[in-house]
């Protein structure tokens, strides 16, 4: 099997995925149009805005396996239907969907903002997680993550743990976040 290079600034190694150096692994997926097909939306092209896609035997699959979906003046239903139509309109190819929701500035100048998981779990089930990322919570919970068999779309390298963990970094992105918010003029909620 060959693998792409990746660029993801907030991936993380959880303890457990120390052995699989995720980020030689994968390439960041050229921003093509990907045929969806779903009952309302059939055979219809949807561009992610960005997305992770597994080779394998040296080919790129034909869907992405993690997409991220971002949003500014999309409403989170709207977000919420692209990440349905990844998940539901790609013969169950697309894993995992990261949504990311700035909000517009309130009254105080202050920009809130969330990252949501939505995954498609082994029953055909979808499930939505969502961590502020601002305001900062005072409760600490562990980062979000992607297994490694979510980033393979389910064709782990014999050499991977497949339930190893990569950790997308609130910490990080809030740094990255934070500052691109500050350099538009405004402040964090």
């Amino acid at each position: 099997m060959g693998f792409s290079k990746c660029q993801a600034p907030l991936l993380s190694h959880s303890s457990h995925a120390h052995r699989a150096r995720p980020r030689s692994l994968f390439a960041l997926t050229r921003l093509q149009p990907v045929k969806i097909s779903l009952a309302n939306m059939l055979h219809q092209k949807k561009t992610p805005d960005l997305a992770w896609t597994p080779c394998i035997d040296s080919l790129p699959n034909d869907y992405p396996s993690v997409v991220l979906e971002s949003g500014y003046r999309e409403s989170d239903a709207q977000l919420m239907r692209d990440s349905l139509a990844w998940l539901q309109g790609t013969d169950g190819a697309v894993k995992v969907v990261v949504l990311c929701k700035t909000l517009p500035p309130d009254t105080d100048n202050k920009i809130r903002a969330t990252l949501s998981i939505c995954r498609r779990m082994g029953n055909g089930q979808i499930i939505r997680d969502e961590w502020s990322v601002f305001p900062i919570p005072d409760n600490s919970r562990p980062d979000p993550y992607i297994t490694i068999d979510e980033f393979f779309s389910g064709s782990v390298p014999a050499r991977l743990d497949q339930w190893a963990r990569l950790a997308l970094s609130l910490q990080r992105l809030r740094s990255v976040l934070g500052g691109i918010i500050q350099r538009c003029g405004h402040l964090t909620a």
